[in-house]
C-alpha cells in the first residue's frame, strides 16, 4: 500500500526520547500518522507514495507541535477579513521598523545553529 507523504533526504530532527538526528532522513506518513523515520536510502527519491518530497537542504521535526500563537490578537480574527494581504501589511510595514528593534534582538542569533 503506497505512503501518503514521504519526505526523504532531509535533515530530521526527532523529539523522541532519545533525539536522534538524521543527516539524511526519511519521513512517511499514513492518514496523517508519522509511520516511519529513518536513514535516506537511495529508492525513496521514487518512493510508491502520493507525494514525495525532496527534503534536501530542509529539516524536518516529527513530532514537534507547534503551539505559537499571539493571544493579544485574537479580538482582531476578521477584523481585515475584506483587505487583501498587501493593503492589511501595507500599513504593518510601516510602523514595523520602529517596532521591531529591541533590547532582546540578539536573541534571534542565539538560537542553536546545525
Amino acid at each position: 500500500m503506497p505512503s501518503d507523504i514521504v519526505i526523504h533526504d532531509a535533515y530530521v530532527l526527532t523529539v523522541n526520547d532519545s533525539n536522534q538526528l538524521y543527516e539524511r532522513g526519511t519521513l512517511r506518513i499514513d492518514d496523517g500518522r508519522i509511520t516511519d523515520v529513518r536513514t535516506t536510502e537511495n529508492e525513496d527519491a521514487i518512493a510508491d507514495a502520493d507525494h514525495v518530497i525532496d527534503g534536501d537542504g530542509m529539516v524536518a521535526m516529527p513530532g514537534l507541535v507547534n503551539t505559537h500563537t499571539h493571544l493579544e490578537l485574537t479580538p482582531l480574527i476578521g477584523a481585515f477579513s475584506d483587505l487583501g494581504l498587501l493593503e492589511m501589511m501595507g500599513g504593518m510595514t510601516a510602523i514595523y521598523g520602529h517596532i521591531a528593534d529591541g533590547e532582546y534582538d540578539y536573541l534571534t542569533e542565539a538560537g542553536y545553529k546545525l
